[in-house]
């Protein structure tokens, strides 16, 4: 069995950052043996070889490709504008003020429908042009109906 101080003494060729790193029990996720592994290895034996721990995976330089990165932000951008609603179907809403909410993240009826007074308030503050809109309008009451919710 393995000492403690033993496990604490850097190991030949390994960084600081490895074993620092080896020091937390996540180190596994980042291709590290964790440090104390062999203390539990000897003290439970049957729970030496978790799935979690079996399979971790590490990353190398070369697996990322800008291929892979260009098709991961297309993926998520397909995402967002499949959640994405026409907000030009609110009265008080055109293809301008559309762009300007969708700019500050607001892109569903889900998101208007769950805005607070105070969320409203702020919204409005923001806006560039007709500030008034977001309470004239009732964008929260149309945004539930549009979604089949009772206002």
């Amino acid at each position: 069995m393995q000492t403690l101080p033993a496990l604490l003494v850097p190991q030949k060729g390994e960084t600081v950052i490895d074993y620092w790193m080896s020091m937390s029990p996540v180190a596994p996720v980042f291709g590290l043996e964790w440090r104390f592994s062999p203390l539990f290895r000897e003290v439970m034996p049957d729970m030496a070889s978790t799935p979690a721990m079996a399979g971790s995976v590490v990353l190398t330089e070369g697996d990322l490709h800008d291929e892979d990165l260009e098709e991961a932000e297309e993926e998520a951008k397909a995402v967002e504008a499949a959640e994405a609603d026409d907000l030009t179907a609110l009265k008080g809403v055109g293809p301008k003020m559309a762009a300007e909410l969708n700019a500050m993240g607001l892109t569903s009826f889900a998101q208007l429908a769950q805005m607070t007074e105070a969320n409203i308030a702020e919204l409005s503050e923001n806006l560039t042009a007709f500030r008034d809109r977001p309470v004239r309008d009732d964008w929260v009451g149309q945004a539930r109906a549009l979604m089949g919710q009772r206002t």
